[in-house]
């Protein structure tokens, strides 16, 4: 299983340690009730993201665990009066549904190669830049996008209205192809795919989105959760 680095927001209230945000490392903050099942259970929140069985105070005694899981880090935010009313902790949590990564493929076992920006318009089956987004989109479940980075130094993402000018011919350094997760705030990023690469990369890689963002759909829209909106 993969271990994840995320940050609590906890602040002190009446009923005790409070979580309204979890961040997963170098994401955004998200609701804590809509945080990932695994990420819930090892804060104990209760379905009011109170934390169940420890007190504010008591945060300011949490020992540090150099194992695989637990707390690396706990910031104390006081207020003006000196009184700490938030804290920041950072934990490290085992996901469940993690699968490693697919080994690099190799252009000898697994050829051809997306070459250029030419290339990555045939791969797809379409001729100009500007359907590109749509092609990708119409073909995916999960309704992804990609963005270019050309040699340049610019890139165009999905909805930028450079998308009318681009030609084909431009000199592409790497893209990326993603996802939104619909009902959540989760997105499915891929590495950036530096030119040339095989095709079969691409293509396992969309597999691969597509499972994985139709997993984070599920638990984002779970019964559970429609039950507690």
């Amino acid at each position: 299983m993969g271990t994840e680095l995320w940050t609590a927001r906890v602040h002190r209230s009446l009923v005790g340690a409070v979580v309204p945000y979890v961040r997963r490392h170098k994401r955004k903050l998200v609701s804590a009730l809509h945080a990932p099942a695994y990420v819930r259970e090892f804060l104990n929140l209760t379905s009011r993201s109170v934390i169940e069985g420890l007190s504010f105070d008591d945060l300011t005694t949490v020992g540090i665990d150099t194992g695989d899981v637990g707390v690396r880090k706990v910031t104390l935010d006081p207020a003006r009066s000196g009184r700490v009313m938030r804290a920041w902790i950072t934990f490290a949590v085992k996901n469940p549904a993690y699968r490693p990564p697919r080994p690099k493929l190799t252009v000898r076992e697994h050829g051809p190669l997306i070459r250029d920006f030419k290339g990555l318009l045939r791969f797809f089956r379409t001729d100009a830049p500007r359907d590109l987004n749509r092609h990708i989109y119409g073909g995916t479940d999960c309704g992804a996008s990609i963005s270019v980075y050309l040699a340049d130094g610019t890139t165009v993402h999905n909805g930028d209205p450079r998308w009318k000018t681009l030609t084909g011919d431009e000199k592409l350094d790497s893209f990326t192809i993603q996802t939104i997760v619909e009902g959540s705030d989760a997105t499915v990023d891929s590495d950036h795919f530096r030119l040339p690469c095989t095709q079969a990369e691409v293509t396992a890689w969309m597999a691969d989105m597509e499972a994985e963002a139709d997993a984070l759909w599920r638990e984002a829209n779970s019964d559970d959760d429609l039950d507690n909106s």
